[in-house]
């Protein structure tokens, strides 16, 4: 396991430091706050985008230093899709752990 990614996510480097706008009950609250909370949500969603993009970078790395190989978009892409759908409901790191399941395989191939 690579120990330097998994300290990232325990570290929540990957985890938006922006807070989520509350849902708000009250329905004046609601109106006169719209604007400002579809901002705050929009910008959130925009961070958490942009921290997967870095996990998934980190991850690709950490893939091909572990194999010794580099890898295509190609591969990399599919390898991610299926440890994504298989884990990331749970948070990064059961995707790096699924990685981690999957390494002998991807070693057999993926080619130099």
């Amino acid at each position: 396991m690579s120990y330097t990614l998994y300290n990232k996510i325990i570290a929540r480097d990957y985890n938006s430091k922006l807070s989520y706008p509350v849902f708000r009950t009250d329905k004046t609250e609601r109106k006169k706050f719209k604007e400002a909370d579809s901002l705050a949500r929009e910008a959130w969603r925009k961070d958490e985008h942009r921290l997967l993009e870095l996990f998934k970078i980190d991850l690709r790395k950490d893939i091909e230093f572990r194999i010794d190989k580099p890898i295509t978009d190609e591969q990399f892409n599919a390898i991610f899709r299926m440890v994504w759908e298989n884990g990331h409901s749970s948070g990064y790191s059961e995707v790096l752990s699924g990685t981690e399941d999957l390494i002998a395989v991807i070693k057999t191939f993926v080619r130099r």
